[in-house]
């Protein structure tokens, strides 16, 4: 399952949450590479991006509630690089956009020679 479907399939889940919580939800924006794989739990992965969406739509919900203006969306970026993937959380407050999470997960490689290779 690539990265960008798991962030998606959980910022869906926080985003029900908060519709049942205060009956409206800010829109969310995923960007990234939607056939880009990685291997890693893809329950430990969602439960992770979960908790940061769902805690970046609620400070953004309550931000906005009292307001006449519409809330902005939520963005999630899903990066590879050379030697990690990130996943970052943004919300906008005030005027600019700022990071509320990063889920930074590495990648390694270990096999059993005396010196393990680092990619």
């Amino acid at each position: 399952m690539s990265l960008v479907d798991v962030a998606r399939n959980a910022s869906e889940d926080a985003r029900c949450i908060c519709l049942q919580e205060y009956g409206s939800a800010p829109e969310i924006n995923i960007y990234g590479d939607p056939s880009f794989t990685f291997p890693y739990a893809p329950t430990h992965l969602h439960l992770m991006v979960f908790e940061l969406v769902k805690n970046s739509l609620r400070a953004v919900q309550e931000w906005y509630m009292d307001s006449d203006n519409v809330s902005p969306p939520v963005r999630i970026i899903v990066a590879n690089g050379i030697e990690n993937v990130t996943i970052k959380v943004f919300a906008k407050h005030f005027k600019s956009y700022m990071p509320l999470g990063k889920v930074l997960l590495l990648i390694y490689v270990i096999n059993n020679a005396k010196h393990p290779h680092f990619i």
